[in-house]
């Protein structure tokens, strides 16, 4: 089973993550791609304990595809639909009020 913000959703330039759970599934290959606008580095993490944290990259807007595989048949759920929205613009932000102090 996975589970994990990345699965769904993420932002642009930075790291959109999940985590992978192989316990009681038995001997197996892991396989794990992502699919959208850009190529996404992925980067896989086994924690020793029968899960793997999983981190990809979107540089792009877009809906993406998660594949996971195991033994090379999709997991429960996969493959998953993530969109990926633009970074936030900060210089839009304005705050205003008494309790605002200027630096």
């Amino acid at each position: 089973q996975a589970s994990g913000p990345g699965l769904v959703r993420g932002i642009v330039g930075c790291p959109a993550d999940f985590i992978i759970d192989t316990r009681g599934a038995g001997q197996g290959g892991l396989g794990v791609t992502v699919e959208g606008p850009c190529e996404a580095a992925i980067n896989c993490r086994d924690n020793g304990d029968g899960t793997c944290s999983v981190a990809y990259l979107p540089t792009e807007t877009g809906d993406y595809t998660v594949n996971i595989t195991f033994n090379d048949r999709h997991i429960p759920g996969s493959p998953f639909q993530a969109i990926i929205l633009p970074e936030a613009d900060l210089t839009s932000i304005k705050a205003s009020g008494n309790g605002i102090m200027p630096h």
